[in-house]
């Protein structure tokens, strides 16, 4: 076999894995395409600001305490179409990061890391992941995968050529300038950088450590901007049923009807703390003897996991982790932690771990399929006829204000119709 046939069935491989994962994700949730709608900050933030305001003035403009490059670059390329594309194209961006991970970890730069056919568990287990609602195919929740990504970028090998090399800086920049996650990769990076002594590993975690710094200072300076200022509600048996009902179990059996089992079972409280604690004995086993890219890996899920209990987002008039605890709100907070979870069951039902771990794992991801097909298919979004608002929009003349419902109902995007040659005129709603 001659090098351009193997080059082609290389690339016919990995188009036939993409458009696997892509339809794995459509699947979920094909409203989406269906009938794309915005989902909150997508259309009242996101794509709000960009065209009242002038994508060049708020591409850094800091949101919820932090920029958010991603989503608002998204935004800015939506402009370029008629306002009735805009949500599917943010869509279409938000799953295109969604199957990133998936895909990346299938080429050859993990092959030292996973056998392939592990590697194909692993990527189909992330993207049927349960419990997991938020984070489909929407711009605002895609800045979670991309982290993902990046750390992916990191223990990946060393990049073999330019292109890689552009991917992964690609990568790691919009990371660092989308979220607060650089300032809890960049350690992780620099503690890599110290085991491999890989020059590329150190131009990684130097880049993470600018974005670090960058998300720091804004946070410090716009911490309390748009975020709530509602008491946490911290108690013991609320943080039981977070880390069992949310993460643990949660994973392996889907969060159908979890919230009502917790709240009206006294018998739970105990069951949740069994579920924490054998959970728990696990990754502690894997942090103490798995490969180095499952324990940074373990420790990037707790440093998520910590943050995201101490300042969580979930309500602005309700105590925090009553909400979370409860409800379908910060989906987003368990997605690393219970990916954390999935990774190391997989690890620890290979064949070098003692035989309890190894059958105890194998159990447990087999009983995954329950999570798998309870959660595969997540609810569409209520229809608010958005292509009929936005061809009115569209129709209406230049100085109109424009209110559009958004999902969840009760958000709405606002919009100040200009002409193509006009400038933003909605300054007061800038950022």
């Amino acid at each position: 076999m001659d090098i351009e046939t193997k080059l082609s069935r290389v690339t016919l491989g990995r188009l036939a894995v993409l458009f696997a994962a892509i339809l794995i994700v459509i699947s979920r949730r094909p409203d989406a395409f269906t009938n794309p709608q915005f989902w909150a900050e997508d259309g009242a933030q996101w794509y709000a600001d960009a065209y009242n305001c002038g994508w060049w003035k708020v591409l850094l403009a800091p949101s919820a305490g932090y920029i958010q490059v991603l989503p608002r670059l998204c935004a800015t390329l939506a402009l370029v179409f008629p306002l009735i594309y805009a949500p599917a194209l943010c869509n279409a961006a938000a799953v295109g990061m969604q199957v990133l991970p998936a895909v990346f970890i299938l080429s050859q730069r993990f092959r030292s890391l996973a056998d392939f056919n592990v590697r194909v568990y692993l990527s189909f287990l992330y993207l049927a992941l349960p419990n997991s609602s938020e984070l489909n195919a929407n711009i605002t929740c895609a800045q979670w995968r991309l982290s993902l990504l990046a750390f992916l970028v990191l223990i990946a090998e060393p990049p073999p050529n330019l292109t890689w090399r552009c991917f992964d800086l690609t990568a790691i920049i919009l990371c660092g300038l989308s979220g607060p996650f650089p300032i809890f990769l960049a350690p992780l990076a620099l503690f890599l950088w110290s085991r491999r002594r890989h020059a590329w590993t150190l131009t990684l975690a130097s880049t993470l450590l600018a974005g670090a710094v960058i998300q720091a200072a804004t946070i410090a300076e716009f911490h309390t901007a748009g975020r709530s200022h509602e008491i946490l509600g911290a108690t013991t048996g609320r943080l039981l049923k977070i880390l069992s009902g949310k993460i643990f179990l949660a994973a392996v059996i889907g969060a159908h009807d979890l919230g009502s089992i917790q709240a009206g079972w006294n018998l739970y409280l105990l069951i949740a703390a069994c579920i924490v604690a054998f959970s728990a004995t696990i990754l502690v086993y894997a942090a103490s003897r798995g490969p180095l890219e499952l324990k940074l890996f373990i420790a990037f899920g707790v440093m998520l996991l910590v943050a995201a209990l101490i300042f969580p987002m979930a309500s602005m008039n309700t105590p925090q982790w009553y909400v979370l605890h409860l409800s379908t709100s910060g989906l987003r907070y368990w997605f690393i932690p219970m990916l954390v979870f999935v990774a190391t069951l997989v690890w620890s039902a290979a064949h070098n771990n003692p035989s309890a771990l190894r059958i105890t794992a194998r159990v447990i991801l087999a009983l995954m399929v329950i999570g798998v097909v309870r959660d595969w298919r997540y609810p569409a979004l209520v229809d608010l006829n958005f292509p009929q608002y936005a061809s009115s929009f569209e129709q209406s003349a230049p100085g109109t204000n424009f209110r559009i419902p958004l999902n969840p109902p009760g958000w709405s995007m606002h919009l100040v119709k200009v002409s193509g040659s006009d400038r933003p005129r909605n300054r007061s709603k800038c950022p």
